[in-house]
């Protein structure tokens, strides 16, 4: 349940995560050269050559609907929305382009001449489903049927994801129940009375929903679960280093706990030649594991997993472990000036090929050198045209 909270201005961002759905077209990301905004696919072949203010990620809709992801986008003053072909779905024309609503994947809030419409996009084109008339709405809750808070001039009312009219904007406030449910609930208040509909317009006996909504404010308040958890055996772990009859290191991971002695958990041999700069090891989740080995030869830097020396033998001057929101920590790589991307393990996520990375939600925000933005995922996948040099 929530409180009505005005938006008097929508405005898209790239922070959106996108749901994965079955396509046969290959998934499209945003980038920029020199400023200007463009699309590339999963493949690095460019869709739209750079020519746009801007560009959002690409953002699934149902599966029932004719394009499968669109993108708000926006050239000088004005907002449009692309689809996966880089193609105009609605004419860049319009003030704002609401964002991305999980409970209406298939409609935008859309903002002409200061006033707000609902249109639809599950079409090959977009469709009015009511002209603007609003001057603030609200984001959409209904897992079913989905409802949203409108405003005319301080005054409230509710509309559905169909374009249909729940409660018109003559109410003094609107409150939403049970939200998250398949079809909700909702409170309206004019003169001090209070009234409640159901999610499809009908009249809801008074004294049964205050009940409901009691109910509901009761577990909005903080609750304190009592811990029943059963604590584990203390235990402690170590590694060490020990050479093998060849005269080859071998590092060993050991756990014990107070009943227990020491025993092995893992063991890994150092490739001759190759001194042991660092051992990192999974400790905060279970199971207890090595992650990378950090080895130095020569003054270049590799890292040892399971199955031997990792990434195809690749090499880096320099290794600085950052704290990661997603990841817990990643080691930040470096050839010379130019900059990669490694996990705990010590495998290659971005190739040492950028100016500067950022976390961005599960992608990395990239920059280039020669003037390119663009993301790449933990996959070790670039999103930027195929002619940008990745140093591979």
């Amino acid at each position: 349940m929530r409180q009505f909270i005005l938006l008097v201005l929508l405005s898209f961002t790239l922070g959106q995560t996108t749901p994965i759905l079955a396509q046969e077209a290959p998934d499209v990301y945003p980038y920029a050269y020199q400023d200007a905004w463009g699309v590339v696919d999963e493949n690095r072949a460019v869709v739209l050559a750079p020519s746009l203010d801007s560009i959002g990620f690409f953002i699934g809709l149902s599966e029932d609907a004719t394009n499968t992801k669109l993108a708000v986008a926006r050239q000088g003053n004005s907002m449009g929305i692309l689809n996966q072909g880089g193609q105009w779905m609605l004419k860049p024309k319009y003030e704002e382009v609401g964002d991305w609503d999980y409970y209406a994947r298939d409609v935008r809030w859309i903002k002409n001449k200061g006033k707000f419409g609902l249109m639809s996009f599950s079409g090959k084109k977009g469709k009015w489903l009511i002209k603007p008339r609003f001057t603030a709405v609200d984001e959409f809750h209904g897992r079913k049927l989905a409802l949203a808070i409108v405003s005319i001039d301080g005054q409230y009312g509710v509309v559905n994801n169909r374009g249909d009219i729940v409660a018109k904007c003559e109410y003094d406030a609107v409150k939403m129940l049970d939200d998250y449910s398949d079809y909700p609930d909702v409170k309206l208040t004019k003169n001090g009375e209070d009234q409640y509909l159901d999610a499809f317009g009908a009249i809801q006996p008074t004294e049964e929903m205050r009940e409901k909504e009691e109910r509901e404010d009761m577990w909005d308040d903080d609750v304190v679960f009592e811990d029943n958890s059963i604590e584990e055996e203390a235990s402690q772990h170590r590694t060490r280093t020990e050479y093998t009859q060849q005269g080859q290191q071998k590092v060993i991971l050991e756990q014990s706990s107070r009943r227990s002695p020491w025993k092995t958990i893992e063991e890994r041999t150092v490739p001759a030649g190759y001194s042991i700069a660092e051992i990192k090891v999974q400790e905060r989740y279970m199971p207890l594991r090595l992650n990378a080995i950090v080895l130095v030869k020569g003054g270049q830097i590799s890292f040892l997993g399971g199955e031997g020396i990792l990434n195809d033998g690749a090499t880096y001057d320099r290794l600085s472990w950052e704290r990661s929101a997603r990841y817990d920590e990643l080691g930040l790589v470096y050839r010379a000036d130019r900059l990669g991307v490694v996990n705990r393990d010590g495998r290659e996520m971005v190739p040492p090929a950028f100016s500067e990375i950022e976390e961005y939600g599960t992608l990395f925000r990239l920059v280039h050198p020669d003037g390119y933005r663009g993301f790449a995922n933990s996959q070790g996948k670039v999103f930027l045209p195929m002619d940008v040099n990745l140093g591979q």
